[in-house]
């Protein structure tokens, strides 16, 4: 993914109309069932975790917010009606965001007995965002999973806040799972917006890096930016 500039979008509030998820279900799974028809069911992940495929997925399904909000009501909406016929597509949808995420475990363990995969570890690699830190381990291994299935990946590192130890640990990690990694591996870096750095040093809590005008701005220990 090419890199070209920064754009600051603002972050949208309210609930989307239900005729307008429907739509955007139709439009999509039809999308969706073409991809894994002529390309099969692993380039729909590998689209689907394209950010910049995503997003324009997005806006030709009919999602009229520009930026906030899209992965949930995209998702959201495709779960409706790509599981109607996940089991003659292979992909599923499962989850959701808020009180739809905790059924997640169950939803993952009732595909895995259809398809005689080991649920326990799978459910295992679905809890990517837990606020422990044991939990770092989950997306590796589930990347592992993603590689050993034939699904094409690219990793992205969000570094703003690591060091270069932490960095290096990660990397090795890549490279363990597949030494391929790291050619095409991308790091981030926060872009700090007015609220963004209002709020991080109320919780006193600071960058080592962010990305200002297309540039990297590395923090000495005052870390003055607010």
């Amino acid at each position: 993914m090419i890199n070209s500039g920064t754009m600051g979008m603002p972050l949208h509030f309210g609930r989307m109309p239900k005729w307008l998820s429907e739509r955007m279900g139709k439009m999509g799974s039809a999308i969706i069932e073409s991809v894994a028809q002529n390309y099969g069911k692993s380039e729909v992940l590998t689209r689907l975790s394209d950010p910049n495929w995503f997003q324009t997925f997005g806006a030709v399904m009919g999602m009229q917010w520009n930026s906030s909000g899209v992965t949930a009501t995209v998702l959201g909406s495709l779960k409706r009606k790509i599981n109607l016929m996940a089991s003659e597509l292979g992909n599923y949808f499962l989850g959701g965001k808020g009180r739809y995420g905790w059924n997640t475990p169950q939803q993952v363990r009732r595909v895995s007995d259809i398809h005689s995969l080991n649920g326990d570890e799978l459910v295992r690699a679905s809890q990517l965002t837990s606020a422990n830190s044991k939990s770092y381990v989950f997306p590796f291994i589930a990347l592992k999973y993603l590689i050993q299935e034939g699904i094409s990946c690219n990793a992205c590192l969000m570094v703003s806040f690591s060091n270069i130890e932490t960095i290096d640990q990660a990397e090795t990690q890549l490279a363990a799972i597949r030494p391929g990694l790291l050619k095409s591996l991308e790091k981030e870096h926060i872009t700090l917006f007015p609220k963004v750095a209002t709020r991080l040093k109320n919780a006193n809590f600071f960058a080592n890096t962010i990305r200002h005008r297309g540039k990297i701005i590395q923090f000495n220990k005052e870390k003055n930016y607010v």
